[in-house]
């Protein structure tokens, strides 16, 4: 075994200079791993760092050594471990970066926390008894196999031998799963690396232990090992990666932004009088901005920034992020809007309903499958991984999930509670929700409200801060505009590609991407604008006097008109929100009477064009069911014709469910061995065999 090339009293003196206040801390608990800056080891002896990263195996015990006789202020360290934090760029990747290169190494891994099983029981040593002599052998153990003696040191006889529990050292382990973040799949791909946690790691992060930080942005240091894939005689040399976890930190987005690089230019942008106009143009500048989409962008800004969360121990809970929702017909830029959105958000992921399972997808689950070998796994969805950032939902129309179980996580405490055979754990989901949709149909149709446009819960409706509707109702002077808007952005997209152009007109971002992000981070991290009891009392009065009365002006002739618009008092929280999140903007700590104005504004607009009149919550004969209502309606109906072969317009017809729906609800059922597909009618209509 190699010799350490310093003595122990420079080692001690390394602990003395560089970790005395953390040690006199750590010496206060039970704790067994000390955490080492790599950096501080480097700046001490760069070759020794540079070794600890190469032959952790050979060097960490140098390290053991000397700070089990380190002393600290007559504490005694003994049977303490250093392990290292803080490692360089060049030794930390996401797990698609990983190669063979790396096994044996210490590295440092940055993902999503994507799974960790329940605690369980592994033995570190285990001690046996010989049941002729009575001697006891005390053997270490390893995750990957059983070690037991071959015979008894003491009457030289193969056993049988009893496993003495009492004197054996058994500690928790649980398994994980580090995944590349959402937002980094589509460069690095959605590779992951499964990895171990025994003793007080298995502790870490949460009152309750590591299980309940699934879902949570991470970077992981260890030692990559190499496992046999299969065991035996004739099992072929191939090994997969698994990660030996010696110490976590659970971060966010602030390590790959450089807030302090970019704070002269969004301090400048800030301070401007058009800041938030300024902010619109750059979310989607391919975009024409036609009066709904003026509305969407600026719904999308505060989207962005988000107002400070009011949480008063024991008392009220206001949430400040901002949900918005995005309802339009096919092809009018969604998808753009979304992409734009999520290119400026510093912690996001964007996905589509469409494909999530309502246990796992969207919210959280425990489960046990082959991941966790027997032992509990809680897998997060998408709400608890986004925790403290934005998500993005697409397709809000097509879900394979039923939504209103997102009631909870969205509003109030922002969280999501799971039990399952006995076992149970609390998440976060502080995120701010961005859904997009289209309506059932393909076109949105005047009279029929929102929620039934699209199948959602009136519950979940109620959630959004900001609803944005959108018909692509023709009109010549608007669609050459539009047209036109295309076609100049993919001019100078050609001939920057060209090397013709070097700045854009109509594809330019007034707020670069990288400081539009550290604008939104450090403004969401640092600031948290209050509302003055004056401007709250305006709010009041003005969501009374004339939101509520937005009917006279927008509604229909006759008496119906005099009718109050049927909004809700959480209007003014809405109004509060925005209010908080152009404050931010401008990086103002109390919110101004031009950041009230502007709230107002933006309310009475999404007010009037998607909530007037009875468009918000009418209840026709022929309004559509929402998605639970259908589906048990339909179960009913197919009960009436077992054996029958059916045509979606028949179905249709007779439940009063639109077909499109029709449609998804059948092929559901089909998964569920309800109904088969059965072809196609003499109209080329799809038919099912209701079983």
């Amino acid at each position: 075994m190699r010799e350490c090339p310093v003595d122990l009293d420079e080692m001690l003196r390394f602990f003395g200079d560089y970790c005395a206040e953390e040690l006199a801390e750590f010496a206060q608990t039970d704790r067994e791993r000390f955490a080492i800056s790599w950096r501080d080891v480097w700046r001490w002896n760069s070759d020794l760092a540079d070794d600890w990263l190469a032959s952790p195996e050979i060097v960490r015990p140098w390290f053991d050594d000397a700070l089990n006789q380190y002393d600290a202020h007559g504490v005694s360290l003994d049977g303490a471990r250093a392990v290292l934090k803080d490692l360089p760029d060049s030794a930390t990747y996401s797990p698609a970066e990983l190669r063979n290169e790396h096994g044996g190494r210490y590295v440092a891994v940055r993902g999503d926390l994507s799974r960790v099983t329940t605690p369980d029981d592994y033995a570190k040593v285990l001690m046996f008894e010989c049941l002729r002599c009575g001697n006891r052998i005390e053997l270490a153990q390893t995750v990957d196999s059983l070690q037991e003696p071959n015979e008894c040191p003491q009457c030289e006889r193969q056993g049988p031998f009893d496993t003495n529990f009492t004197n054996s050292e058994i500690v928790d382990y649980s398994k994980l799963r580090v995944q590349t973040p959402a937002e980094l799949s589509g460069e690095h791909g959605t590779a992951s690396i499964d990895g171990y946690v025994t003793g007080e790691m298995v502790d870490e992060g949460d009152d309750a232990g590591l299980v309940q930080r699934a879902g949570d942005r991470a970077t992981i240091h260890g030692v990559i090992e190499r496992v046999q894939k299969e065991t035996g005689p004739d099992a072929p040399p191939l090994y997969e990666r698994r990660f030996r976890v010696e110490h976590i930190s659970f971060d966010g987005e602030e390590d790959t932004i450089d807030v302090a690089a970019h704070q002269d230019d969004f301090e400048a942008l800030a301070a401007r009088d058009d800041a938030i106009d300024i902010f619109k143009q750059s979310i989607a500048p391919e975009l024409f901005a036609t009066e709904a989409w003026q509305a969407a962008l600026e719904l999308g800004v505060a989207y962005l920034f988000g107002a400070p969360r009011l949480d008063i121990e024991g008392g009220a809970t206001y949430r400040g992020d901002i949900h918005a929702l995005l309802v339009t017909d096919y092809g009018m830029g969604k998808s753009t809007f979304n992409a734009g959105i999520e290119k400026y958000a510093p912690k996001c992921i964007n996905k589509s309903a469409t494909g999530l399972s309502s246990d796992v997808g969207l919210l959280a689950a425990a489960v046990k499958d082959d991941f966790g070998d027997g032992q509990w796994t809680i897998k997060p969805g998408i709400l608890v991984r986004g925790n403290g950032g934005h998500v993005i939902l697409d397709e809000i129309d097509k879900p394979d999930v039923e939504l209103d179980r997102m009631n909870d996580a969205l509003e109030g405490e922002q969280k999501i509670d799971i039990e399952k055979a006995g076992q149970s754990a609390t998440y976060q989901s502080r995120i701010g929700l961005l859904a997009t949709g289209n309506p059932e149909d393909s076109r949105y149709e005047d009279g029929i409200g929102v929620a039934h446009q699209i199948g959602m819960d009136e519950s979940l409706l109620s959630r959004f801060d900001g609803i944005v509707t959108m018909r692509d109702s023709a009109d010549k002077e608007t669609d050459a505009k539009i047209a036109e808007r295309i076609i100049d952005g993919i001019a100078e997209a050609s001939e920057y590609a060209d090397g013709d152009r070097n700045e854009f007109d109509v594809l330019d971002r007034p707020v670069p991407r990288d400081v539009g992000r550290a604008w939104i981070q450090y403004a969401r991290e640092n600031l948290n604008p209050v509302a003055t009891r004056e401007h709250l009392i305006e709010i009041r009065d003005w969501y009374a006097e004339e939101i509520r009365q937005l009917n006279k002006e927008y509604g229909n002739s006759g008496a119906e008109a005099d009718m109050p618009v049927p909004v809700t008092a959480r209007v003014v929280e809405n109004t509060y929100r925005f209010a908080a999140a152009f404050a931010r903007l401008r990086l103002h700590e109390r919110i101004q009477s031009e950041d009230v104005e502007r709230a107002k504004a933006l309310v009475k607009q999404l007010v009037s064009q998607s909530w007037d009149g009875e468009k918000f919550n009418a209840t026709p004969s022929n309004t559509r069911k929402s998605q639970s209502e259908a589906a048990s309606d339909l179960k009913e109906w197919m009960n009436d014709h077992e054996g029958e072969i059916v045509s979606e317009p028949e179905i249709a017809t007779e439940t009063s469910i639109t077909q499109s729906r029709v449609n998804k609800l059948m092929r559901d059922f089909a998964d569920k061995n309800l109904c088969l597909p059965d072809g196609h009618d003499e109209h080329n209509e799809t038919t099912w065999r209701v079983l």
